[in-house]
């Protein structure tokens, strides 16, 4: 049985997943966020730069700048999506099994609502995000965060909170979340 190129290019993806070379980009905004006292949408504002191409916000500090834009380039190229996708991707699925992942994918659920909508509503998909790691379905996943303005800033926001209550708790941050 052949495989389409989507099929094939999800499979890489979920084995990417597994790739700790893409740890270097989470190693990098944290670092960049510790380096300058980063406050709430901080994260979400470093995010959006390198989602638009733009590095020079990351601290240089052990070559993040270059590694990241290099990364960066190489999923773009190989991928057609911006690395920070994947990163959000990654450090979401980790927690999968984690008391606070049903949570975080409520947070994003109701908070691409409100921001597609204009209303506090409830979400009519609470599975948005957690459907797509459930089916293993990363490409779709990504065309999604790509396309989907309001799904992408609702995913960076949840993502920069993810990031701050990790930096103020450490590991036990996660409990913080509930």
């Amino acid at each position: 049985m052949r495989h389409t190129e989507k099929e094939t290019k999800n499979f890489r993806l979920k084995n990417e997943l597994l790739n700790s070379i893409y740890d270097v980009v989470g190693k990098a905004i944290t670092t960049t966020q510790n380096k300058y006292h980063y406050k709430k949408y901080d994260v979400f504002k470093l995010i959006s730069a390198i989602y638009a191409g733009e590095y020079g916000y990351i601290t240089g500090q052990n070559d993040f700048r270059e590694q990241v834009k290099l990364l960066d380039e190489y999923f773009r190229k190989e991928y057609g999506y911006s690395i920070i996708l994947f990163e959000m991707i990654k450090s979401f699925n980790r927690l999968k099994e984690s008391k606070v992942y049903a949570t975080l994918m409520l947070d994003i659920a109701t908070i691409e609502a409100i921001i597609r909508t204009g209303k506090n509503t409830f979400p009519e998909n609470p599975g948005i995000f957690s459907d797509y790691i459930a089916n293993e379905n990363y490409m779709g996943l990504m065309k999604k965060l790509k396309e989907e303005n309001s799904f992408r800033y609702a995913v960076m926001i949840v993502y920069d909170r993810l990031k701050r209550i990790k930096k103020e708790y450490g590991k036990d941050g996660e409990e913080k979340l509930l």
